[in-house]
């Protein structure tokens, strides 16, 4: 039949009757069963708290399969209409009349009371034929939107319900901790308050004055009204003092004296040393008075007992005052004697009922026994809210929203975790990563009798690649390697990337020694072949030095960890060596960082105490014998050379506060030389590169000259050719502020580094010192003999002034003089000694030293 020939199907569509029709049939059907449901998975709780009542759920249940009919028979319409509204009737009459519901919330029962009523309106309604299979055909989509809504609705009613019952167990038992955590508090409020008193009385020398003690008592009474009585017993158990307050009960404790229990705890406080709480109740049926006894083990006190005497119903009282606010009931019990009681309401409902116990101290345990009533209106409306047919409603129209936010918060959830554990940069495993694959290696190689290796690939010059191209070209350096380094290696070897270090490999290999060796060494040279690869930025070609470090898992070793940090100080030794640019762990490298331990712990000692001193060294004209500078040199007790402490100084950056203090030091000893008549010498001190970059050199060198009112030309500073080539534009700029200021400069240690004559002639400096290698052997080696020849050439032809360090013997000094040196230096003349020294044998010889008989 076509739908024009459907008269139904057209009334149908005209009113929409049959669609609330069957809404209702379902809506009814649907929420009995979730009735029953409720009744049977929340049957604990108290009724009231139910979805709905088993006696409604039948009702509605029945109103649905009577609806149901009504569309099958439509002809029984007004009959079912009837029952419908006397069944209506009937579930207002129950609940008010005969069933003890008076106090329940009828949102849900009164909605399904709706619906039966707007069925039986609709069935009554003239014209409202009913066929169903028109209704399907017509109105498909609205009817299963409809059935959709509705099915969610109320399941997220039911699970909404299901969820304030939880909740509700779960405020009962935070409750009780929270509870039993206060009612312990009074009590170990009591036992400090006793303590600090008693402390007190132990620190004074001698006995404590009686009526001090007697105001001490007096006082802790007045404070705390928990306390009603402070006795001070002597060893034999006779007062010696004793304080009550108003109302305080007589005669606790001297029948608690009588008592042989209570005689033996005494003694038992007192071996153990420790305040101790006893319950009168044990000796005493029905007493609710505790006894605090603080034992005097030692001193002027010894064998005494301080013994309070409380009220448990107090001391706990205090802080469970306003349970009755929790909406709960409390009894806290000691044995089968009640300590404190909220009763319980005769109309309330329990929503959870819980006992715990808890140890008071030492020797007492309180029993608590809480129930979680519902006598407030606005935690009532938690489990049965009117509007929670309203907010399933709200849940399904948001139902795919939330399901799209869930996605949302799984994956960033797991991209989180992802990042956990891998470096952003590189997407290689980071540090956790890479121990946590590093121990289930190492236990998968001590399950296989294979050998564990981890190789630390230690990447050099990203400084300078950083410096000249910035953050984002180190990144890209990176990432470019990791990924040539996934490539190399495979899945079989697990890489991570150590952040301001480099690269990590582990892998297990061959059980036989010989053949670990020989694959290590081929991963080895994989490795650093793809880290000094070329790699191409911003149409350049930058390359990489790289050092590897090798450690390997010995049998029997538990701390796999240890290897990082083994392969670590291997390729910093790799670093040093330079070649081969790789190297095997060893116990001697341990040893080496055990070494660098131990001075640093001396050097940050010595620099805590202020125990540095300078030894001077002259630096003289070969001529005349004059002396026109001493070089500073840096002294620290315990037998440790500058050329052990220094090294270690510079890499932990305490070299700066070495240099503010060698500087000022200094300075201070210029300073006295020119108050002693020997303004002509000036003091030289040798300058790090660390200190020389600092951002505020300048003005540390400006500052100390000003706080010692010294002439910058008394001022030398020495550097050395590695702080020019680290930035020579910048080097060169500060040295020409130097040169402004009237500070000389001079270059340290020439000939030892890359010696390049360009910067000679372009840098303000004022002198060259030739470094002490170059005199070895010097005049009958001919090598080294010819080097200092032409650097004294080069020097004079520029105008810079020569000093040649190391000269120890006569010879020396003579070939010096004879071929025009301008200064000399060296143990021929002197040895490091102090100043005071050194300004004594001045003052001696007029400011110069003897030279004619040399």
């Amino acid at each position: 039949m076509r739908k024009d020939e459907n008269p139904y199907a057209e009334m149908a569509d005209r009113d929409g009757s049959t669609i609330i029709l069957l809404l209702v049939v379902f809506v009814l059907g649907w929420m009995g069963a979730i009735g029953y449901l409720s009744a049977w998975s929340i049957g604990l709780v108290d009724q009231k708290y139910l979805f709905l009542s088993p006696f409604q759920a039948s009702l509605l249940i029945t109103s649905a399969m009577l609806f149901l009919m009504g569309c099958c028979k439509p002809r029984l319409r007004i009959v079912l209409a009837i029952v419908a509204v006397l069944l209506a009737a009937s579930t207002w009459f129950f609940e008010y009349f005969v069933s003890d519901w008076a106090g329940q919330r009828f949102g849900f029962a009164q909605l399904g009371q709706l619906f039966v009523l707007l069925g039986a309106f609709v069935i009554v309604r003239p014209g409202s034929t009913i066929h169903l299979k028109s209704v399907f055909q017509s109105s498909r989509q609205v009817v299963l939107v409809a059935l959709l809504g509705t099915f969610l609705s109320t399941s997220a009613a039911y699970l909404l319900l299901m969820r304030d019952v939880d909740y509700a167990q779960d405020i009962a038992h935070n409750r009780l901790a929270r509870l039993q955590e206060q009612s312990t508090q009074g009590v170990l409020t009591a036992f400090e308050d006793l303590e600090r008193m008693a402390n007190g009385w132990r620190r004074m020398d001698g006995r404590v004055p009686f009526v001090f003690s007697q105001v001490d008592m007096g006082l802790l009474l007045q404070r705390r009204d928990d306390l009603q009585r402070l006795t001070f017993l002597n060893p034999d158990l006779s007062f010696y003092q004793d304080a009550l307050s108003s109302g305080s009960p007589i005669g606790v404790l001297e029948n608690a004296l009588q008592n042989a229990q209570f005689r033996a705890f005494l003694e038992h406080t007192m071996e153990t040393n420790d305040v101790h709480l006893f319950p009168v109740a044990e000796i005493q049926h029905q007493s609710t008075q505790a006894l605090i006894i603080l034992p005097f083990a030692a001193g002027e006190y010894n064998g005494h007992f301080l013994v309070a005497t409380a009220s448990l119903l107090d001391l706990l009282g205090r802080h469970l005052e306003n349970t009755n606010q929790t909406a709960c009931c409390l009894v806290v019990r000691h044995g089968d004697q009640v300590l404190f009681a909220h009763e319980q309401p005769k109309d309330a409902n329990v929503l959870a009922h819980l006992q715990s116990s808890t140890d008071l101290h030492h020797d007492m345990t309180l029993d608590f026994d809480l129930r979680f009533l519902n006598p407030l209106e606005t935690f009532e409306r938690i489990f049965l809210p009117e509007g929670a047919l309203l907010f399933g409603l709200l849940f399904t129209f948001l139902a795919n929203r939330s399901q799209r936010l869930a996605g949302h918060a799984r994956t960033h959830a797991e991209r989180l975790l992802y990042r956990a554990y891998h470096d952003e940069t590189t997407d290689l495993g980071n540090r956790r990563a890479l121990f946590e694959n590093l121990e289930a290696i190492c236990a998968s190689g001590a399950l296989n009798h294979r050998h564990v290796v981890v190789i630390m690939v230690r990447m050099v010059d990203l400084q300078l690649i950083r410096d000249s191209q910035g953050y984002e070209a180190v990144d890209y350096f990176l990432r470019s390697i990791a990924r040539r380094l996934e490539e190399t290696v495979g899945d079989q070897i697990k890489l991570a990337n150590m952040v301001g270090i480099g690269f990590v490999a582990v892998t297990e290999e061959s059980a036989d020694e010989q053949t670990t060796h020989v694959q290590t060494q081929l991963l080895i040279d994989q490795l650093l072949k793809t880290v000094t690869t070329p790699v191409e930025y911003q149409h350049q070609s930058f390359q990489l030095r790289a050092y590897a470090g090798v450690s390997f898992q010995k049998e029997g070793d538990v701390d796999c960890t240890a290897l990082v940090h083994q392969a670590d100080l291997a390729s910093r030794a790799a670093q040093e060596q330079m070649d081969p640019p790789w190297a095997y762990y060893s116990e001697v490298l341990d040893e080496r960082a055990n070494r660098y331990q131990q001075i640093y712990a001396a050097l940050v000692r010595n620099l805590e105490q202020k125990a540095f001193w300078l030894a001077y060294q002259p630096i003289l004209d070969p001529n005349t014998g004059h002396v026109y500078a001493l070089e500073a040199l840096l002294r620290m007790p315990g037998g440790l050379t500058p050329e052990q402490f220094i090294p270690v100084a510079e890499e932990s950056r305490k070299i700066i506060e070495l240099t503010d203090r060698v500087l000022e030091q200094a300075c201070q000893d210029a300073a006295f030389l020119a108050n002693h008549g020997m303004s002509q010498i000036a003091i030289a001190v040798n300058i790090s590169p660390v200190y020389f970059h600092l951002s505020d050199f300048l003005i540390r060198i400006r500052d100390v000259i000003g706080r010692h009112g010294l002439a910058p030309h008394r001022l030398k500073l020495e550097i050395t050719e590695s702080m020019l080539l680290d930035n020579l534009e910048v080097a060169t700029r500060r040295l020409e502020a130097l040169n402004g200021m009237g500070v000389s400069v001079a270059l340290d240690d020439f000939g030892t580094g890359y010696s390049s004559l360009s910067y000679l002639s372009q840098l303000p400096l004022s002198s060259l010192k030739v470094d002490r290698s170059f005199m070895k052997n010097v005049p009958e080696d001919f090598g080294n003999t010819g080097v200092l020849l032409a650097i004294l050439s080069i020097a004079h032809h520029l105008g810079i002034y020569v000093v040649v360090e190391g000269v120890e013997t006569a010879e020396q000094f003579n070939f010096l003089r004879q071929e025009r040196c301008d200064a000399v230096q060296g143990f021929l003349f002197e040895k490091p000694i102090a100043l005071d020294e050194i300004y004594a044998r001045l003052q001696k010889n007029g400011g110069r030293y003897p030279i004619t008989n040399i």
